[in-house]
């Protein structure tokens, strides 16, 4: 089971009082390609690096907000960390309209896109054909536009509950390639040899 990650507005709150950027689902998305691509980033360096302005680190509200983005760091981690690894996207609620949601899944994937390419890690250099699917759909995905309508789609919010599982199960994917890749690089320092 998946550790709870904070309200998606929660986290846009925190974020718009930091002048971040991104926003909660693209941050998110971006935050997820780093752990799983074993970057070494530690929470704090990543809430630093969300601030876009000077803020009194003693302030009751820059602690509040700080650990929001610490819980989300520590939620996210746990579960890319967890052997389930039951990742969960930060997305807004089923209770808001589906065009919002639908733009939010797209910017989670552009933030994760983003991530994987900081990693050196894209379509054009992995052998694997599942890798290089995954990847093209998520960059599909990332484009997505939704015209919002009065009435409610069933068919689109099924392809939308689709869509949101297809993007955690190619995360599951690339986490473990991307594992497999780290693990099979060789350790520069233990093989020099001297010739």
């Amino acid at each position: 089971m998946s550790n709870q990650l904070p309200d998606f507005q929660t986290i846009s709150d925190a974020l718009h009082y930091f002048e971040t950027l991104g926003g909660a689902a693209e941050t998110h998305g971006l935050l997820c390609a780093l752990l799983c691509g074993a970057a070494g980033i530690g929470k704090n360096a990543w809430v630093d690096s969300l601030q876009s302005s000077f803020h009194d680190a003693k302030d009751a509200t820059f602690q509040k907000n700080s650990d929001t983005l610490v819980k989300l760091f520590d939620a996210t981690k746990t579960n890319i960390d967890s052997d389930e690894f039951d990742i969960a996207l930060l997305l807004p609620g089923d209770d808001e309209p589906l065009h919002l949601r639908i733009e939010s899944l797209a910017h989670w994937c552009q933030g994760f896109l983003s991530g994987l390419k900081l990693l050196g890690m894209s379509a054009k250099n992995t052998q694997s054909p599942e890798v290089q699917e995954a990847m093209d759909h998520l960059l599909r995905i990332s484009c997505l536009e939704y015209e919002p309508t009065d009435e409610v789609d069933a068919e689109a919010e099924a392809s939308y509950t689709e869509l949101v599982e297809f993007v955690r199960m190619s995360v599951i994917l690339l986490h473990s390639v991307r594992q497999e890749i780290l693990t099979k690089r060789p350790n520069i320092a233990g093989n020099q040899t001297v010739h």
